[in-house]
């Protein structure tokens, strides 16, 4: 098939320091392995778009739109209805609810009426979550064209290795317990949760490392709340790079609220599952489906992070078990995979 990957987020796109961009770069890499003629396209104002329809010998060349979902972008699916393309539309947060909650734009009401028109209209919506399902159903999205599909990891990145080497080469101590946590920092991720507990552990006398990688407020949430010589924080990395890094990881903890929304479908938690990394995530949302507590990492209660990581430092054999156990459950999430479910859910070739 001959795929047009549409992306109208301009926060988003080659080059970009977030993990939405390495989301959006390995769905094109798996469509593109599994065979299919992939058009990377970033149109944020949907001139190249226009363009394209100018041209209509070419535009109706394509099979397929595949388009991330950017509020208040229709083009995409204006485009898929001129040719009769087939349009699937990939909804990884209910963007409307998230920017009036912490963005506070007042602008957004004008979105509405034109979402729900591309909503109803797309051929296939691939939700990473059920609420994200929930969202695209409130938009007009039929139940039957609506799947949810979790996000992936890339096997030839996130793998186990050796800890203390990887540790080592951080300059990290190769005894140290690391916590680790990637990505751009964003108020949702509640990082403070986090410093209070490893705060908390210091001073229990684990010899607990924080490991942080990407941008974000990173160092203005540890200053003068962490000791020095705890907390190791890196700028942003290529994805190539990062599997080395987390692969450093004792445990990956997770600190949503309860009482927030939970729609996400956290990049990082395959990545650091597939590498080895116990899982450490609050009993919100979907996350205690993802992660089986006991079997595949440990899901706490509001108020016992600290103590779920303080339970894996001293028991190691624990420690080994579920990361053995959290790798195998991790395996089968590849992006490949993802691509493939996404085609066949859609009516289309695997």
């Amino acid at each position: 098939m001959k795929i047009l990957s549409l992306n109208q987020d301009k926060g988003i796109g080659v080059g970009k320091a977030k993990g939405a961009t390495v989301h959006l770069q390995a769905i094109r890499k798996a469509f593109s392995e599994l065979g299919h003629d992939v058009i990377p396209l970033d149109d944020p104002n949907g001139s190249q778009l226009q363009q394209l329809a100018t041209h209509s010998q070419y535009a109706c060349t394509f099979d397929l739109v595949y388009e991330r979902y950017a509020l208040g972008n229709q083009a995409g699916s204006e485009f898929a209805k001129q040719f009769s393309i087939p349009h699937i539309l990939e909804v990884n947060a209910p963007l409307f609810e998230e920017v009036e909650k912490w963005r506070q734009s007042a602008s957004t009401k004008i979105y509405t009426d034109k979402e729900k028109s591309a909503f109803i209209a797309a051929s296939h919506i691939v939700a990473v979550s059920a609420d994200t399902k929930r969202y695209s159903l409130e938009r007009g999205a039929v139940e039957h064209r609506v799947t949810v599909i979790p996000n992936g990891f890339d096997p030839s990145i996130f793998y186990p290795r050796d800890k203390a080497i990887c540790k080592e080469q951080l300059g990290i101590a190769a005894d140290s317990f690391v916590v680790g946590f990637h990505g751009r920092l964003r108020p949702w991720h509640r990082f403070e949760k986090l410093v209070a507990a490893v705060a908390q552990l210091h001073q229990q006398m684990v010899p607990i490392h924080l490991l942080t990688i990407g941008e974000g407020r990173y160092l203005e949430l540890t200053n003068n709340k962490l000791p020095a010589g705890i907390h190791t924080h890196l700028p942003w990395v290529d994805v190539e790079q990062l599997g080395a890094i987390v692969a450093a990881y004792d445990v990956l903890p997770l600190m949503y609220s309860p009482t927030d929304p939970c729609y996400f479908s956290p990049l990082k938690l395959y990545e650091a599952m597939a590498s080895g990394a116990v899982p450490v995530v609050p009993r919100a949302g979907t996350l205690p489906e993802v992660v089986r507590h006991n079997h595949s990492g440990l899901v706490y209660e509001n108020g016992q992070l600290a103590q779920n990581i303080k339970e894996l430092y001293l028991d190691p054999t624990k420690r080994s078990i579920l990361s053995r156990l959290g790798v195998a459950q991790a395996q089968p999430h590849t992006w490949r995979r993802v691509a493939e479910i996404t085609l066949q859910s859609a009516g289309l070739q695997g």
